[in-house]
């Protein structure tokens, strides 16, 4: 019959294309994302970060993609540190209050500490490729490349700290870690800027961890 001869399509509602349609959302909020924290300054912080509420973001997803992108810029557009740091503070405010509603266990801190652990994991040594580099200036380029992100990581991660985004245990476990022995340059690099940034704010006598962090500054 002509029926069986016509072409089946999917109804407006089908699952095929409410997955399209969601997929497309995705990458438009992915790519807002983007464009506005291309765009942040001090003093478009505010009206950006206005933006920023306002772009889509409805998914546990979107969150993760929106931290993991703060943690890309903040290891090597280190003078703005901080506001990426403020904008997480912010962000934890703004999702406490009003929680994602796909994720019944949505925690902004949560996945912050998820990316915290993927970053540290990532950067802890040096890609191993840099070694096969044989162009000495290609092979500095890439060292300082590294280097750069990895001492980003470690200052945004500080900034964190500081601002109570992060548990100060994980302070602790991030410096076990970083010294061992032998210590490779690059860990005591790693933990003397972590130490920089976090030391005024807990190397403080009512700081119940002060000795034990104390005892970190004593290999530098």
């Amino acid at each position: 019959s002509s029926a069986q001869g016509q072409t089946l399509r999917p109804s407006a509602n089908s699952w095929s294309q409410q997955r399209t349609s969601s997929v497309d959302d995705d990458v438009k909020v992915l790519r807002s994302i983007k464009s506005i924290l291309n765009k942040l300054t001090v003093e478009k912080f505010s009206q950006l970060y206005g933006q920023l509420l306002n772009c889509g973001i409805a998914t546990t997803g979107h969150v993760e993609c929106l931290i993991q992108e703060l943690f890309e810029k903040a290891t090597t557009q280190h003078h703005f540190i901080d506001l990426y740091a403020d904008m997480c503070a912010l962000l934890h405010e703004h999702f406490a209050a009003n929680p994602i509603s796909d994720d019944a266990k949505f925690n902004f801190k949560r996945l912050l500490l998820n990316q915290c652990q993927a970053s540290f994991e990532r950067y802890i040594v040096p890609p191993a490729d840099i070694k096969g580099i044989l162009d000495f200036e290609d092979r500095t380029l890439a060292e300082n490349r590294y280097k750069t992100k990895m001492l980003g990581n470690m200052k945004f991660v500080g900034a964190l700290l500081t601002r109570r985004m992060l548990a100060s245990k994980i302070m602790f476990a991030i410096c076990q870690e970083l010294i061992k022995d032998p210590t490779p340059e690059e860990a005591l690099e790693s933990i003397a800027a972590l130490l920089t940034v976090v030391g005024p704010t807990f190397d403080r006598e009512e700081f119940s961890g002060r000795i034990v962090l104390a005892s970190f500054f004593v290999p530098l």
